[in-house]
């Protein structure tokens, strides 16, 4: 294997990384900070008063 140039940063041991490879290219990445969500999941964590309103609503056409 042959290195280019390389970005260090510091590191602890037991670092987690996420392999990616394209091509040529191999990058270790520190995995996402947080599990993937998805909207509905969000709203449903946030505090609710009154009736629900349709989301077309809030959206611009």
């Amino acid at each position: 294997m042959v290195l280019g140039s390389c970005r260090t940063q510091t590191t602890r041991p037991s670092t987690e990384f996420t392999i990616e490879e394209n091509g040529d290219v191999v990058a270790l990445r520190p995995p996402d900070p947080f599990p993937r969500t998805t909207l509905d999941e969000v709203v449903a964590c946030l505090p609710s008063q009154g009736k629900p309103k349709a989301l077309a609503k809030w959206i611009p056409r």
